[in-house]
């Protein structure tokens, strides 16, 4: 599964930014959507507590069990490797759990804002839901969602405007970055 790499390369990004001077490393956030926001729920997971707040968005690759059975991609990318390989379901679930983004739920301790869509036919609610229903290192008062009633895989239009209010909530302002001098 190639997420093996890109979920690698979600922690060498944090390793990036915490190695740059004018970067504050008690404030970095992550959201991402779609892909991302499995990207941005790993990172909060791997990222050895170094991400300060997420904001996922209508995210996919949780519950890959239910997920296969009810949407085309990458279901039809698996079944075909499966095809090719000869590996039974089971082997299949198996492999894939090191990829599931719910599997990596209880490793996140940073505060998580996340935002789905009923209508979603490319990353069902259910499976939106599923990594953060599992946030369970995260206190409640750190945890927020949002449903978008009638909206398919996209997130809510005024989405940028809610995680960036609620990671003002988390900034630390004791550190600030060399050669900044603004306030925040």
């Amino acid at each position: 599964h190639y997420y093996r790499g890109a979920y690698i390369d979600c922690v060498r990004a944090i390793d990036f930014l915490v190695s740059r001077e004018k970067v504050s490393a008690k404030n970095i956030f992550a959201a991402g959507g779609s892909q991302g926001g499995s990207f941005t729920y790993v990172a909060a997971a791997l990222g050895e507590g170094r991400i300060r707040a997420a904001a996922p968005s209508i995210t996919g690759h949780a519950d890959f069990v239910d997920d296969l059975k009810i949407v085309e991609w990458p279901a039809n990318v698996f079944k075909q490797c499966q095809k090719e390989t000869g590996v039974t379901n089971e082997e299949m679930y198996w492999f894939l759990s090191y990829f599931d983004v719910m599997n990596f739920a209880e490793r996140i301790t940073c505060p998580i804002t996340t935002n789905f869509s009923l209508q979603d036919t490319t990353d069902p609610p259910h499976i939106n839901i599923a990594p953060y229903n599992l946030l369970e290192n995260v206190d409640e008062a750190d945890k927020e969602y949002s449903i978008n009633p009638f909206k398919g895989h996209s997130a809510a239009d005024d989405w940028k405007k809610t995680y960036m209010k609620f990671f003002e909530r988390y900034i630390d302002l004791s550190e600030h970055p060399s050669g900044i001098t603004e306030e925040l």
